[in-house]
């Protein structure tokens, strides 16, 4: 991904500026996909990851979502997820994310004007319904303004997710009936 931006591969960086838009497959995320976006990082570019509310990965485990987000990147969902129209999965990790700080801009990811028109006002009005009116304002106007004026997000909210760490070990303890503390 770096050679490919210092090279200028084919990645056009949004509006000019050190933001670049990274989407991944619907139902996959790259092993160790922690490297490259330190790597493109360190050369100056910001990923912004596209819809990640409509990855089956990301969906299932938030964390590793949460733990690209520490490490610099941001995150763009769909005004169409927000609204349900790309399904209940979508629409319930999108609307959870921007609650819990994983959403930095909302976008249409509109085609085109008749097979997937540009629905931002519902949209907007469920997340000032989940998350209030100034959150709407950053996700839509704030952030976008300053991905397209190549300066730093207005607003970039602290990532809370539960982490499903603990690994083989948990699941011992849980199969076991282990409980941390047990003092009473």
């Amino acid at each position: 991904m770096t050679e490919v931006l210092r090279t200028n591969g084919g990645i056009i960086p949004l509006a000019g500026s050190r933001y670049i838009l990274v989407e991944f497959a619907a139902n996959a995320i790259p092993p160790m996909i922690e490297q490259p976006f330190y790597h493109v990082q360190l050369e100056g570019w910001t990923p912004i990851i596209a819809h990640p509310e409509r990855n089956t990965v990301f969906q299932s485990k938030p964390e590793l979502l949460a733990r690209l987000i520490e490490l610099g990147a941001r995150t763009q969902v769909t005004c169409d997820s927000v609204t349900g129209a790309f399904g209940a999965e979508a629409q319930k990790a999108a609307l959870e994310w921007i609650t819990a700080g994983l959403v930095h801009i909302m976008a249409t990811d509109a085609h085109n004007l008749t097979r997937r028109p540009p629905r931002v006002r519902e949209a907007i009005e469920r997340v000032q319904e989940v998350a209030g009116e100034r959150v709407a304002e950053y996700l839509t106007r704030s952030n976008p303004a300053a991905v397209i004026e190549g300066r730093g997000l207005v607003w970039e909210p602290e990532p809370r997710v539960a982490r499903s760490g603990g690994g083989f070990l948990k699941r011992v303890r849980e199969l076991f009936g282990h409980r941390e503390n047990r003092s009473n």
